[in-house]
């Protein structure tokens, strides 16, 4: 197969994962089901042609790229004949007329998932060319089969390995080269890019889907009250955290999904006795930083991390029982019947020593305890189902699972299996009850791949004593190279975790990514300062920029009432000036009403005396009203003159009294007229 058929290979599987994660219906009558649309798409495909099972199989893998076994396949085709969807002939089978045209069409999302997965592809190029571009031309021709390995090799375990017999080998890659280039880029999309990182846990589900068809049709609907998952130390390490926060929430929502399944977690006495040993050979990494020679382990790492003293690791280790009762896991006796269900122990050792490569005999014997203690409580064989199997070590030592796998060939289903497939198989059950398993086992899976191997490790720590001892790397450099985490993800990056050659060079690389690391949250303070700094004299420009604004209009709007004082004034002015005019002329017109009043009444009488005297013999003629008129006019003059005898004052100014309110009515209407208001207003 060339590296073109390669890369298309990968591409369509994973876009068959995505389709099949997005069609699968839990509440099918049966697991398979789920795959019958894609057994009767192949058929459409060759139709009119008769197709043989191993060759319906053929054309799923080849159009979706995941596998569907040869016998699963032929469960759904005879299902599909007794539906009178397909029919069955001499070379296989074909389509049935009546069905051909109801066939489900997936190509649109087909389609669809396609352009997702070049997105995240070409996402993945540019991730690497930013963060290793001396390593892109490792993945840039085909980074589609990269990820695709990943998810195969690394993130969906049952796919590299079968659950029951030996149909394949278990391969155990490390995460090196792309595929921790892979690892890194997921890192990075989980915390900033949740679309992308929900398309790669999609691809996982489907992944996991696909590979559990291969246990069979029916068996996952069944109960487990007679399953009990037996923990290894290592997952017990990581229930308790004490190999990072990822793994223990994996690991713990594994066992809460087994609890809903009636499913129970237990483990040996002797297992919680190791664990106590693991957490004592802790200190001596505590005390002397991460220098001491071999292996880094997770738990190491972890309390190295966390910055924990010797006291710290006595605390866990007074509460480790108690801790591992409230995480529900219950301790259990291994039974005492070597002799009526014995298993060689000694083959086994030797199987062990073979394939695990043990740091102290002590460790092996503690593998050959529990595996002989499940041999025993199974009572020397098992049926071939994951819920008739009764006990089954859990564990994440794959060598651990190929070498019981070879011990006793009546256990049909294996006496170790992987915590991810134990965690898978539980969530394929009930996706719905906990459908964030899966995300939480791959990033446990990304955590792991950020630390160094064994073999890695201990060239690295001794390249650092040589550097030291010549004086090449000062004391305090050393410490950090050997304790801080970020040497670690240093380390990891310049080697993509191979066992190249460490010298000086890669040391020196290693120290400038750690300084760089320390000095990067430094850098950063610095940097958000100088922009608070800005932003702050920015803010003050704007705000002395706005009070001139503030203070110009102010001006303006001042200059704006002094114009209308000054003009109310000038109107003020003007209305006074003709108030006064139009008071002036009332009061005019009212004094010459009140004098030519007067003045008619004493002309009156200086007619009526002058008549009276001239002629006396005509005014005898004149009507007697006449008379009495002048008599009344008599007396009013008389009267003024006694008012002015006895109560003071002039004629003029008792005329005055009457001139006034007369000029205030005059000057009413006068206003009235002239359309102005009273004077009062």
């Amino acid at each position: 197969m060339t590296t073109g058929d390669n890369a298309d290979a990968s591409a369509r599987g994973l876009i068959g994962y995505a389709v099949l994660r997005a069609n699968f219906n839990y509440e099918a009558p049966s697991y398979v089901d789920n795959f019958a649309p894609y057994v009767l798409d192949a058929l459409a495909r060759r139709h009119p042609q008769a197709m043989t099972e191993a060759q319906v199989a053929e054309d799923v893998r080849n159009n979706f790229g995941f596998t569907i076994p040869d016998r699963v396949v032929g469960t759904l085709l005879k299902r599909a004949s007794r539906k009178n969807q397909v029919q069955r002939s001499d070379t296989g089978y074909v389509l049935t007329a009546s069905h051909l045209g109801k066939v489900p069409d997936v190509s649109a999302e087909v389609a669809k998932f396609g352009r997702q997965q070049q997105e995240v592809s070409s996402k993945f190029l540019d991730f690497v060319s930013g963060f290793a571009p001396q390593h892109l031309h490792l993945v840039q021709d085909e980074p589609a089969r990269h990820l695709s390995h990943f998810v195969e090799a690394h993130a969906a375990p049952l796919l590299s390995h079968a659950l029951r017999g030996n149909r394949r080998n278990i391969e155990h890659d490390d995460m090196t080269g792309p595929d921790f280039l892979v690892n890194v880029f997921i890192r990075e999309i989980g915390d900033k890019d949740a679309t992308a990182f929900g398309y790669v846990v999609d691809l996982v589900k489907g992944a996991i889907l696909a590979a559990v068809v291969d246990l069979g049709t029916g068996q996952l609907k069944r109960k487990l009250r007679d399953l009990h998952l037996v923990l290894d130390t290592p997952i017990l390490l990581k229930a308790l955290g004490f190999q990072g926060a990822e793994h223990q929430r994996a690991t713990t929502q594994a066992i809460a999904l087994a609890a809903t399944h009636d499913a129970q977690a237990v483990c040996f006495p002797h297992t919680i006795k190791e664990v106590d040993g693991v957490l004592d050979s802790v200190v001596p990494v505590l005390r002397s930083r991460g220098a001491r020679a071999g292996a880094l382990r997770e738990v190491d790492a972890h309390f190295l991390d966390k910055g924990s003293m010797p006291a710290d690791i006595e605390i866990e280790r007074g509460n480790l029982r108690n801790r591992i009762r409230s995480l529900g896991i219950r301790e259990v006796q291994p039974p005492d019947n070597h002799y009526t269900y014995g298993l060689d122990e000694g083959a086994l050792d030797a199987l062990l020593e073979k394939h695990v490569h043990y740091r102290s005999p002590g460790t092996r014997r503690y593998d050959v305890d529990s595996l002989s203690a499940i041999h025993r409580l199974r009572k020397g064989s098992s049926a071939g189902d994951f819920e008739k199997c009764g006990f089954v070590l859990i564990t994440d030592n794959v060598n651990v699972i190929r070498a019981a796998r070879r011990v006793d060939e009546r256990h049909e289903w294996p006496l170790a299996m992987h915590d991810a497939d134990m965690a898978a198989l539980l969530w394929v059950r009930s996706p719905a009850v906990n459908e964030d398993l899966p995300r939480m086992q791959l990033l446990a899976t990304v955590y792991s791949g950020m630390q160094p191997g064994g073999h890695l490790w201990a060239k690295y720590l001794d390249e650092i004593e040589r550097l030291q001892i010549s004086g090449e790397v000062s004391e305090d450099d050393a410490l950090l190279l050997r304790a801080r985490p970020e040497a670690r993800s240093a380390l990891m990056t310049e080697t993509l975790g191979e066992g190249v050659d460490i010298d000086r060079e890669s040391i020196a690389a290693v120290l400038d990514r750690v300084r760089d690391d320390l000095q990067h949250p430094v850098k950063t303070q610095l940097a958000t300062a100088e922009l608070a700094r800005e932003a702050a004299l920015h803010a003050a420009q704007a705000a002395q920029q706005s009070q001139q604004s503030e203070k110009e209009q102010r001006e303006s709007v001042e200059r704006e009432v002094e114009d209308l004082r000054h003009q109310v004034a000038s109107m003020r002015q003007a209305h006074g000036a003709q108030h006064e005019s139009i008071r002036e002329r009332a009061e005019t017109h009212a004094r010459r009403m009140v004098s030519v009043l007067i003045y008619g009444l004493g002309a009156v009488l200086v007619a009526g005396a002058a008549v009276r005297v001239a002629a006396p013999e005509w005014s005898n003629k004149l009507p007697n009203w006449l008379a009495l008129t002048f008599l009344a006019c008599g007396l009013l003059v008389f009267g003024v003159g006694a008012w002015r005898h006895f109560a003071g004052g002039s004629l003029r100014e008792w005329a005055r009294k009457v001139e006034k309110p007369l000029a205030r009515r005059l000057e009413r209407r006068a206003r009235r007229r002239a359309g102005l208001p009273d004077a009062a207003s």
